[in-house]
């Protein structure tokens, strides 16, 4: 295990913004670090090998090319694998400017970020870190701007980088049966958590609950049926789980403002 860790001269007490340390670490197998209630912000990008991290009760794999984000308040570890292990870059920093500038680019409770191309930046942070000049914090303050729109910029274009593994595993699972109804205690199963935790992570990730994202993919695969093809409306309703023909008429005038046959009717006329 070898790191290299650089501390910043003392900023001006006025100063939103406060790096504490930044560095590069190597890890081996004995690389773990546990924090409760941190009073700093973490970023990390990955450039080698394979870790955990847990952010409260989140559990993630961060791994090369991930960046993560461990935010001021948390209790959390992370821990590099034996097998792989990681070689990380990394900023410890504190400071309002840091909270405003997480908010501002909505990523607020994003911990991981896969597949995210700022490693030159996190470089061009560590240079500025390691030469300790005067104006150090401003400099990497800019550097750290660039790097969250960074990861924002990611998220934009690749929706699912920020979701947790559970997140995107009950997704996933919900995606590939939309022609069937699911239950609460298969997604539990699937990720092996409590009921509660499986709705939180969910409703975290995707900002709905699984019941009504599965029922929202019916509906639109229902519209995709009615608008290219002549299947009888009974038929498209059994094809998607609905034991009733009338509660998924009723269900799709309700989302959609009309009638499934009415909808079939109006894409028609436009054609």
């Amino acid at each position: 295990m070898h790191e290299d860790i650089y501390t910043m001269p003392e900023p001006p007490a006025w100063l939103p913004f406060k790096v504490l340390m930044c560095g590069i670490s190597y890890c081996d197998g004995t690389y773990r670090i546990r924090r409760n209630d941190s009073a700093m912000f973490v970023f990390e990008y990955v450039r080698k090998g394979k870790g955990h991290l847990r952010v409260g009760n989140d559990f993630y794999a961060p791994e090369a090319g991930d960046v993560y984000i461990v935010p001021a308040g948390s209790d959390h570890e992370y821990s590099s694998s034996a097998e792989a292990p990681w070689e990380k870059l990394w900023f410890n920093v504190s400071g309002e400017l840091v909270c405003s500038l997480l908010s501002a680019y909505k990523l607020n409770g994003i911990h991981l970020i896969k597949s995210c191309q700022v490693e030159e930046l996190f470089l061009e942070g560590l240079s500025i870190g390691r030469n300790k000049s005067e104006n150090s914090h401003f400099e990497i303050s800019g550097t750290l701007h660039k790097i969250i729109a960074g990861i924002a910029g990611t998220m934009a274009a690749h929706p699912g980088t920020g979701k947790s593994d559970a997140g995107i595993a009950l997704k996933k699972y919900l995606d590939a049966r939309i022609d069937r109804n699911v239950i609460l205690s298969e997604l539990c199963r699937l990720i092996g958590k409590s009921p509660a935790q499986t709705l939180r992570i969910f409703r975290k990730d995707w900002n709905n609950t699984p019941c009504n994202y599965l029922l929202e993919q019916k509906m639109k695969l229902a519209a995709q049926y009615l608008e290219n093809t002549f299947k009888p409306v009974k038929e498209i309703a059994a094809g998607l789980g609905f034991e009733s023909e009338y509660y998924f008429s009723a269900i799709f005038k309700e989302k959609n403002g009309l009638s499934p046959r009415y909808y079939r009717n109006k894409v028609r006329e436009k054609t």
